[in-house]
């Protein structure tokens, strides 16, 4: 395979979440029993690809939460939008017939779990999807619905730079949900999430080559209210630096951590002013720490030592030194 099946595992994790999202709703799928969990351990540990016929092979199997899923390569087939759908339905009459009868579907029947087909092309490109839910009383039926929903969902994927392949997911409304970019080696190295209004909304994260992450930016209506950075050190040790703002995207706080800890510089603002200026040590205030009045004016210095105060000094706003409270 060129990529890492990263197609395969992205249609898998689809077809899960719409399914999990079907079961809560009306679908009467039920836990998964001895014999379920035995075919499932039978049919992901085969040594995929498996050629099926000429024309197809089986490329992975996705088995839990009520699903089992088969992705299926069609390597000789050429999609074309005028064909797709006899092709469709003519593999319809096939699959939904093993559903009903094929034996080795038998757990999964009895206890009414979804059963689908995901295809792609001999390049991991999806094609489409043949996806069979049951009724209470354990009649299968192919489920339109759901398919319809992974097409809308996933966006093939195209090609950015060289080397980089974007994958995106839609809101029902056909606004953009989330969007991941992986590079040639199937790392991801950014992926970002948008609202059902097409703003930026949640965290947006960017990786290091190696896989580790290098900044997490979080957004609330196209506002970055905060952004972290990581460096990692040959001892396992890092260092993570954030800058956060309001809720109108104005300045509010720069930070150091190291290992969960406050490691080095703290600044936090109010009102685009500086009001406090310390430094930390393994997550203890050290050396001189600086609070300030609105107006700018110091309002106290304090010495610490692994984070006890020695001394400190106050004043008001107009400069006079006062008793600190």
């Amino acid at each position: 395979m060129k990529k890492l099946n990263i197609m395969k595992n992205i249609l898998f994790t689809l077809a899960l979440l719409i399914s999990v999202s079907s079961f809560a709703q009306n679908h009467p799928a039920k836990p998964a029993t001895a014999e379920i969990i035995k075919s499932c351990d039978y049919w992901t540990q085969q040594n995929f690809p498996v050629v099926m016929n000429p024309e197809s092979k089986l490329v992975g199997v996705n088995c839990g939460k009520g699903s089992f899923i088969f992705d299926i390569m069609l390597y000789t087939y050429k999609s074309n939008k005028s064909v797709d759908s006899k092709i469709l339905e003519a593999l319809n009459k096939s699959f939904l017939s093993g559903v009903k009868s094929n034996p080795d579907f038998k757990p999964f029947r009895e206890n009414l779990w979804q059963i689908g087909y995901l295809f792609s092309d001999k390049n991991d490109k999806y094609l489409f999807s043949l996806i069979y839910d049951s009724d209470e009383s354990g009649r299968y039926f192919r489920n339109v619905d759901v398919e319809m929903s992974i097409n809308k969902m996933l966006s093939v994927a195209d090609d950015t730079k060289a080397g980089q392949t974007e994958y995106k997911e839609y809101h029902e409304n056909g606004q953009l949900a989330n969007k991941s970019k992986y590079d040639d080696k199937g790392n991801r190295i950014e992926w970002s999430s948008y609202n059902k209004q097409g703003k930026k909304e949640v965290d947006f994260k960017f990786y290091y080559e190696n896989g580790q992450l290098e900044s997490v930016e979080k957004w609330k209506d196209d506002i970055k209210i905060n952004e972290t950075k990581y460096t990692y050190y040959d001892d396992d040790e890092y260092m993570r630096s954030g800058v956060s703002t309001n809720e109108i995207g104005d300045l509010h706080t720069i930070y150091d951590h190291k290992n969960g800890k406050l490691n080095g510089k703290f600044l936090k603002y109010h009102e685009k002013k500086l009001v406090i200026k310390e430094n930390y040590n393994d997550g203890k205030s050290q050396d001189k720490g600086f609070w300030f009045h609105p107006n700018g004016q110091l309002n106290r210095e304090i010495n610490y030592k692994e984070g006890q105060i020695i001394y400190e000094n106050c004043w008001d706003e107009s400069g006079n030194e006062i008793d600190c409270i």
